[in-house]
C-alpha cells in the first residue's frame, strides 16, 4: 500500500513535471519566433531607412561638389537651392521617424491645459521663413478669447506642425490661413 501510494505520487509529479516542461518549451519557442520576426523588422526597418536618406545625401554631394569644383558657377544658385531641397527632404524623413517613435512609446499620454493659440502660433513662427521662401503667405485667424484645451502638448504641435508643413509644401504660390473659432 506505501509502494503504490509513492508510485501513484511519482507518477503524478512526473505528469505534472511533463506539463512543465512542454509549456516551458512551446513558451520559449514562441518567444524565440517573435525575437526573430522583431530582429527581422528592425533589419527592414533600417535598410528602409538608410535608403530613404541614401539619396538625398547622395545629391547634397553631387551638388556640393559642383559649387566647390566650380564646375558651372551660373548654376551655382540652382546648386544650392538643391541642397537646400534635400536637407528640407531629409529633415522630413528624420523628422517622420522620431514622430513615430514618440507615437509608439506612448504608453499612457500625459495631458494637460494648454493654450491652443500658443501652440499654433509658436508653430506658425517655425515655419514662416519656410513659407517665405516656397513663396506662401503663412496668416492665422484666431479668435480673441482664449482657446484652453486638455492634452498632450508635443502630440499636438506635432499634428499642427504636419498640418502646416504640409499645408505650405503643396501650396504654390498662395496663402494658408489657420483658423481657430
Amino acid at each position: 500500500l506505501h509502494y503504490t501510494s509513492f508510485t501513484e505520487s511519482l507518477l503524478l509529479i512526473t505528469i505534472l513535471f511533463a506539463f512543465v516542461y512542454i509549456f516551458v518549451v512551446v513558451a520559449a519557442s514562441k518567444l524565440y519566433d517573435k525575437n526573430q520576426k522583431l530582429n527581422q523588422s528592425l533589419r527592414a526597418f533600417t535598410s528602409a531607412a538608410a535608403h530613404e536618406l541614401k539619396t538625398p545625401l547622395a545629391v547634397i554631394q553631387n551638388q556640393c561638389e559642383c559649387v566647390i569644383e566650380n564646375v558651372a558657377p551660373e548654376k551655382n544658385e540652382d546648386y544650392i537651392k538643391s541642397v537646400y531641397d534635400e536637407a528640407v527632404r531629409m529633415n522630413g524623413i528624420v523628422t517622420s521617424f522620431l514622430q513615430y517613435n514618440r507615437l509608439v512609446n506612448a504608453d499612457k499620454l500625459q495631458k494637460e491645459k494648454c493654450s491652443l493659440r500658443e501652440i499654433v502660433l509658436t508653430e506658425i513662427e517655425k515655419y514662416k521663413a519656410f513659407a517665405e521662401m516656397q513663396g506662401v503667405e503663412l496668416s492665422a485667424e484666431i479668435c480673441d478669447s482664449e482657446v484652453i484645451i486638455n492634452c498632450n502638448r508635443d502630440l499636438i504641435s506635432m499634428a499642427v506642425d504636419n498640418y502646416l508643413s504640409n499645408a505650405i509644401k503643396y501650396t504654390k504660390e498662395g496663402k494658408v490661413t489657420l483658423t481657430i473659432k
